[in-house]
């Protein structure tokens, strides 16, 4: 009977993202507080803060310990105020024991979940004030300064017969976030161009966006020592890549120190980086939505995502072509479906231009091209051409994607 209740255990906690544990009743012999603490507790906009989950048996001594059957936890936060950085990772004290940790997106608010079953009837012993596991968030920029909350909100302690919960308590923590100085609610004259609703953000490129990425001071305000070998001081992209790199959107081609900024992005490069600013969980497996992408590299899950999305269409039948230097026209589509997607909304920055090759600009891809010049994102070459099917480089995909991201950031 025993072994069948812990069975039952296993099960309901093996579905704890999806079918919250629920109990009949309340046994007050033993009294539990879910902790979370922050370090430090203040961050200005892209600073990193370490959130701890820590689990208290308030009616023992600290030095004491006690069987644990089975608990969980749901931390959530705002994602329009933190990105989750890298995975939850669990503590020294429970590793190789029955205690997980997952993260999952839900409608505006990302939910880490630590929990624990155990595998013996009697329970398995910890000590009173035991630390769970921690991860990291990074504040966002974004124009408001302010108290944010780290939330516990489903937190339960199970007693041996798994259906009944102690009786439990959670602390909730404060993080005392500082947003970056705007100088008006909206770039432009306002004036929508194309995108979603504009709910998540707007995206334009005015002169003095770009200006904050200004590289006239050596050495760069914030870097101290560029992290990419083959991007320094002198290099006119050293901002918009240690932005997007200390974001985490963009890392190491070759190896983790030398980034290669002339080579041309190729598709799958730019989708993956993609997937990593929308700040959303991948999928965990990969189906076949295109014959040439194979499900055990790097970029099949963003890939998967990004055709789930509508934001990529593929390159032809069935095939994806990840591999291949992405067109500055394809950049332009997949720039403004990912907006499409995230309810961004484009603004006019500057007024329509003609561009001199603007007939060679594939049919399906022309509003888009539209959108980018008018947003300020995309413009065209001295000769007054846009080239559409030439290529960019990893140094202008940085750039291009970094000013976006601080303009959705600035203009919510």
């Amino acid at each position: 009977m025993k072994k069948r209740l812990i069975t039952i255990i296993i099960i309901c906690l093996t579905l704890i993202a999806v079918v919250p544990i629920s109990a009949n009743a309340v046994d007050s012999s033993r009294n539990f507080e879910f902790k979370l603490s922050v370090n430090p507790d203040s961050a200005k906009s892209g600073e990193q803060i370490t959130v701890t989950l820590t689990l208290v048996r308030t009616d023992l001594k600290a030095d004491a310990t006690y069987p644990i059957y089975a608990m969980q936890d749901e931390i959530t936060f705002d994602q329009r105020l933190f990105k989750l950085v890298g995975q939850p990772v669990l503590s020294d004290e429970v590793k190789d024991t029955g205690f997980r940790t997952a993260a999952r997106n839900d409608n505006g608010v990302t939910r880490i979940i630590m929990s624990f079953v155990s595998s013996n009837p009697s329970g398995d012993e910890f000590p009173a004030v035991l630390t769970v596991g921690s991860f990291r968030l990074e504040a966002l920029y974004n124009t408001q300064s302010g108290a944010a909350s780290i939330n516990n909100t489903n937190y339960k302690m199970l007693t041996p017969n798994g259906k009944d919960q102690y009786s439990s308590s959670g602390e909730n923590a404060a993080v005392q976030v500082t947003g970056t100085a705007g100088s008006s609610s909206t770039p432009g004259d306002g004036s929508v161009i194309g995108g979603g609703n504009g709910s998540g953000g707007l995206i334009g490129i005015k002169p003095e966006d770009e200006a904050e990425f200004n590289l006239a001071e050596t050495p760069v305000p914030g870097v101290d020592t560029p992290r990419f070998r083959d991007v320094g001081f002198d290099h006119w992209a050293l901002a918009y890549v240690e932005y997007m790199a200390r974001l985490g959107f963009v890392k190491g081609k070759t190896s983790e120190e030398y980034y290669c900024p002339s080579d041309p992005i190729t598709r799958a490069e730019f989708v993956t980086i993609l997937s990593r600013m929308s700040g959303e969980i991948m999928p965990d497996d990969y189906g076949a939505e295109f014959e040439d992408v194979d499900s055990g590299m790097y970029y099949a899950a963003p890939v998967k995502w990004a055709a789930d999305a509508g934001i990529t269409l593929g390159s032809g039948a069935s095939a994806f072509s990840p591999d291949a230097p992405i067109s500055r026209e394809q950049i332009a589509a997949m720039i403004v479906r990912y907006a499409e997607y995230k309810n961004y909304a484009f603004v006019q920055i500057n007024t329509p231009k003609d561009f001199a090759d603007s007939g060679s600009i594939t049919s399906y891809a022309k509003n888009y091209v539209e959108i980018m010049q008018q947003a300020n994102i995309i413009n065209g070459y001295e000769d007054e051409s846009f080239r559409p099917t030439g290529n960019a480089t990893r140094a202008e995909t940085a750039k291009i994607l970094a000013l976006i991201h601080y303009s959705v950031s600035k203009y919510r």
